[in-house]
């Protein structure tokens, strides 16, 4: 059906005159119809325009999605290998998109790092463009590890095709790290190397280019403090002194109104005997913040992990963690 709109001024059912007699019966009717058509018009467009938004709309719950497709993907290969995987015992609360894409780059090493001991070859890591993260990139990133992942079937043995997982609901960004987290240890299982001291060094010089950037754009005369490398260093003193340095960056982060871009996170710390993995989950949610900082001061150099790096000892990431540390005491 076809509608002409007909403009008030012109056609009105009160006014009349000798050559416009005023309307009656279904002429009359259909005008007062015509303000509730309108509405009703209006209505419809607006429920197609949400319908449409929320239809493209990545959550947390899409992300999840495909963690799930992963966990039953490294299942099949799993039975295969007759591997276990060791459980997940520490996931940090309230994670927010930048930090699951960090972990989700971690993963992705990993799963790179498991296809070239395979045999397979790796697709690389992206560079990571400055940007407020939401779950769309996330998954943009996850589907990668994905993809990577796929390339295994050939090694196992893996022909038929695994059904899609479900659709969860009401996901939030702390329950895709868990599952990434977990993700990462099914490929340890399957051989992937476990994380090592020089891999918390390389994300440690990435974290200090990264303020170097910062000082830079805040004209700072901020200048890198190489500390002395101390032998008698662990795991622990490098979790311990990594944590306050989160702690500062958070006050930096309050200082510079990064919390009106994005929402901050009290730094949060396992208790217990620590690993290097430790220190890398951690040393990655500095990266991530340092990232928001980057985003809120509109620094569009992006984020370029540094090149992988050969034996280090604990002592080596205690001396660069505390050259970090300064630089953010001198952005302070």
């Amino acid at each position: 059906m076809d509608f002409i709109f007909v403009p008030s001024e012109t056609l009105s059912t009160n006014d009349s005159t000798p050559d416009n007699p005023p309307l009656k019966g279904p002429g009359k009717r259909i005008l007062n119809l015509w303000p509730a058509v309108v509405s009703l018009f209006a209505l419809v467009l607006g429920l197609s325009v949400i319908y449409y938004f929320l239809a493209g709309r990545t959550t947390p719950s899409h992300v999840y999605q495909v963690t799930e497709n992963i966990v039953s993907e490294l299942r099949s290969y799993q039975k295969v290998a007759n591997s276990v995987s060791r459980p997940v015992t520490y996931i940090p609360e309230n994670r927010k998109h930048r930090h699951v894409m960090q972990k989700a780059r971690e993963i992705l090493v990993r799963a790179e790092d498991l296809n070239v001991i395979k045999g397979v070859e790796a697709g690389g890591i992206p560079e990571f463009p400055v940007r407020r993260v939401t779950p769309k990139a996330v998954r943009e990133i996850v589907e990668k590890i994905f993809e990577e992942t796929l390339k295994l079937r050939p090694f196992y043995g893996i022909t038929g095709e695994l059904p899609s997982a479900p659709l969860p609901g009401g996901k939030v960004p702390s329950d895709v790290y868990g599952n990434l987290a977990r993700i990462g240890n099914m490929l340890e299982s399957l051989g992937a190397p476990k994380q090592q001291t020089k891999d918390v060094y390389r994300i440690v010089l990435t974290v200090i280019r990264d303020l170097e950037i910062i000082a830079a754009k805040k004209k700072n005369n901020c200048r890198l403090m190489v500390e002395e490398v101390t032998p008698d260093k662990t795991p622990g003193d490098v979790y311990r002194l990594t944590y306050r340095m989160l702690i500062r960056l958070n006050a930096l982060e309050v200082a510079l109104n990064v919390d009106l871009y994005e929402n901050l996170t009290p730094p949060q710390r396992k208790e217990g005997e620590i690993v290097p993995a430790d220190v890398l989950d951690l040393m990655n949610n500095v990266l991530a913040d340092v990232g928001a900082i980057k985003a809120a001061m509109a620094i569009a150099y992006p984020t370029v992990v540094a090149p992988e790096q050969l034996a280090k000892i604990p002592g080596d990431v205690y001396s660069a963690v505390s050259s970090a540390d300064a630089l953010i005491k001198c952005l302070s």
